[in-house]
């Protein structure tokens, strides 16, 4: 089933700020992963958690080219949306 960009932004942002555990305030969503705080080992966590949470196969490689959450969002919507 598709997700919108906003919808997945979200997760994201929830997953991102779980991680970090960090306060439950937006994080930019133009920043690059390693801004955010995020290092390679965590971006590869995160693309096994997005493969089981959304049900699509996530390169991790794909969140170099994406690099950040707005990016990556509007990517993996556009995957998911295909996909239904």
């Amino acid at each position: 089933m598709g997700k919108s960009q906003v919808e997945i932004e979200g997760w994201i942002q929830k997953y991102i700020r779980s991680v970090l555990e960090t306060g439950s305030d937006a994080l930019p969503t133009d920043t690059d992963w390693t801004d955010l705080g995020l290092d390679s080992v965590e971006l590869v966590i995160m693309a096994g958690v997005l493969e089981d949470d959304f049900d699509i196969a996530v390169d991790p490689h794909i969140l170099i080219e994406y690099s950040t959450i707005s990016t990556f969002s509007q990517y993996l919507s556009d995957a998911l949306n295909q996909k239904t």
